[in-house]
């Protein structure tokens, strides 16, 4: 998924319901970009960083330097990565521990004269070895501007409420 809409998808959501901690809103969003670092790996993306061991690591040392906050921030920041990339062919969520990815195919099926669209969900279990056959997804897909244009509707309807 495209950089930007893993920074700005999780702050947006976080400014809107922690508006009094902005500053270190946006100084921890660059965390929701840490994971694709393994993309810098040979045969590694979606691997290496992209699991439950390297993100309790990154947590553990925020909190050892900073505080029990800014590790909390860190946390849903580098989760939020993991759930946004959970589309096909997933994420190595338990890896080492488990050398599969997790993940899902996401439909979205429109009606003709239905406004609502109706999505279908697919489980997908790939052993990690099978990875390598896949090519790199788009970086700005369907999936990723539908989840931003809602955020954003969603943040713009609190906002006018508010005032």
């Amino acid at each position: 998924m495209e950089p930007l809409v893993h920074i700005l998808l999780p702050a947006l959501i976080l400014l809107a319901f922690l508006p009094k901690y902005k500053k270190e809103v946006l100084l921890f969003s660059l965390f929701a970009i840490l994971p694709d670092f393994d993309t810098y790996i040979p045969h590694s993306h979606r691997i290496i960083f992209h699991n439950l061991l390297f993100i309790s690591i990154v947590v553990l040392i925020v909190y050892i330097i900073s505080n029990k906050f800014n590790a909390i921030l860190s946390s849903y920041y580098l989760l939020s990565h993991l759930i946004l990339d959970i589309e096909y062919p997933g994420t190595a969520f338990l890896y080492p521990f488990y050398n599969y990815f997790i993940g899902f195919k996401i439909k979205i099926i429109t009606i003709a004269g239905n406004l609502i669209p109706q999505f279908k969900f697919d489980m997908i279990i790939t052993p990690i070895i099978e990875s390598f056959k896949f090519t790199e997804s788009t970086y700005f897909g369907n999936i990723s501007v539908m989840f931003l244009v809602l955020i954003i509707l969603a943040i713009l309807i609190y906002y006018c409420k508010k005032q």
